[in-house]
């Protein structure tokens, strides 16, 4: 009998997860989104096709990509490309993505009219790259320095000799986890000061 009422209890539970997943699509279906957002939408998936285009073959002419639209889709192809461009734009951690970030920019100011504004906002990148580069070589130089006089001491303490020659810092845990929070700490403050550059370049006509 016990085993009856709950495989009782259990099927009104399926019914009624059935019957709210039922009202829960209902309602689902009954939603609109807005014709601008369904547009911005569905120029996206295109911008994103042309960005990886260009991504791929740096010579590939986005201007003349774009001519082929009429001219309300290229209105918001132009501008959802322009924002996966941007979302592309890095702190530079090695000396590929400064190449990259290039690449990025060259397709950015294909799209825009006022070139020199596009230029001087390509300067203030190349500056910040700068900073960031070497402000994290600077870090990470006196993080390896402070952490090797820590592991020396330690060592020191505990066999009464000096450490090995060929002490590799670098490789242990210790630094490792510093260099995690320092670099973070790092980006965390650069990020807002490329986010701010985004924002400049993105309000270039």
């Amino acid at each position: 009998m016990v085993d009856l009422e709950i495989g009782g209890i259990k099927g009104m539970s399926d019914d009624f997860m059935k019957s709210a997943l039922d009202r829960a699509m209902e309602r689902a279906d009954r939603i609109e989104l807005p014709e601008e957002t369904l547009k911005q939408m569905n120029y996206r998936s295109e911008a994103e096709r042309l960005a990886a285009e260009f991504l791929k073959e740096p010579q590939y002419d986005l201007a003349i990509a774009l001519k082929k639209y009429d001219t309300e889709a290229r209105a918001y192809i132009t501008k959802a490309l322009e924002s996966v461009l941007l979302q592309n734009l890095i702190l530079p951690k090695k000396e590929s993505d400064i190449a990259a970030n290039k690449i990025l920019i060259d397709g950015i100011s294909s799209l825009k009219k006022n070139q020199g504004a596009v230029h001087q906002a390509a300067d203030q990148l190349n500056s910040l790259s700068d900073y960031y580069v070497q402000a994290r070589k600077q870090h990470y130089d006196q993080l390896k320095a402070q952490v090797g006089e820590v592991l020396a001491q330690q060592i020191l303490q505990q066999t009464g000799a000096p450490p090995p020659g060929n002490l590799n810092v670098e490789q242990t845990p210790q630094f490792a986890e510093s260099w995690r929070q320092v670099s973070a700490k790092l980006d965390g403050e650069y990020d807002k000061a490329l986010a701010q550059l985004k924002d400049q370049i993105s309000s270039v006509k």
